[in-house]
């Protein structure tokens, strides 16, 4: 049961990094275009980075709650 825990906790600290990534990419793109990019091309990034925001947001709501299903199968009973 541990291993399979540690394994989750691995997997959700990668998705809230690349999550972490993702958005620092958004913030960073988006200036640029302000800088000198067109309307409909920022907003185009924006939708494509916002759904990977979203996918990635996703999956690490997933695993919290499969962790939480994990954590509490070996709580040990009072």
């Amino acid at each position: 049961m541990t291993s399979s825990y540690n394994k989750q906790m691995t997997i959700e600290s990668k998705l809230r990094k690349q999550l972490e990534t993702k958005i620092h990419e958004i913030e960073e793109e988006k200036g640029g275009e302000r800088r000198g990019g067109r309307a409909e091309d920022l907003n185009l990034l924006n939708a494509k980075l916002e759904a990977d925001k979203a996918k990635l947001e996703h999956k690490v709501i997933e695993l919290m709650a499969e962790r939480q299903l994990l954590e509490d199968s070996i709580s040990i009973p009072k």
